[in-house]
């Protein structure tokens, strides 16, 4: 909603101005610091991420972050936001990522299986060739991350196979 919206840009904004300034007197309706000395500063600043989306978010993190994390969607989504995202960034470099679930499987249809009653909307569902191609489709929109969850997190396999089978082939691309 427009409120945590609003708190984000308050929290980022103050934690940019510690990192980055000598002295930090921020007031806001979520924060207010008055004269906050910024000792030890650390050298280099931390880099700073934004993750999400929305119109007034994809904007704020083009102007003020390092970096933005897009959580699921499609290659289509992802340029789109991504696209917004940079022109809001103007002529400063800003990294983009994406992430989101999969579900691996030593074949299409066994992901399928896996899957279960799941919304696929919600997840990359394959064998190591579609997810190979589902990445790529978003390197290939921009993302220069990828962060992947595996709901099935207490199973070796899909590990095995993206680093035995996905990321050869994403390296190789």
């Amino acid at each position: 909603d427009e409120r945590r919206i609003r708190q984000l840009m308050s929290t980022v904004s103050a934690v940019r101005d510690y990192v980055i300034g000598s002295e930090v007197s921020f007031h806001d309706d979520f924060a207010s610091l008055s004269e906050l000395p910024t000792s030890p500063r650390p050298d280099p600043a931390p880099r700073l991420w934004i993750g999400g989306r929305g119109e007034d978010l994809l904007r704020f993190a083009g102007e003020v972050a390092d970096g933005w994390n897009a959580w699921g969607g499609t290659a289509e989504t992802f340029a789109r936001d991504a696209g917004a995202v940079v022109r809001a960034a103007g002529d400063r470099a800003i990294e983009l990522s994406w992430g989101g679930q999969m579900i691996l499987a030593e074949t299409d249809a066994a992901a399928r299986r896996r899957l279960g009653d799941r919304d696929p909307r919600d997840f990359i569902v394959g064998g190591p060739e579609e997810a190979t191609r589902r990445l790529l489709e978003v390197v290939e929109a921009g993302a220069r991350h990828l962060i992947v969850a595996f709901p099935n997190a207490g199973d070796p396999e899909p590990y095995e196979l993206l680093g035995g089978a996905v990321l050869p082939a994403l390296m190789g691309a």
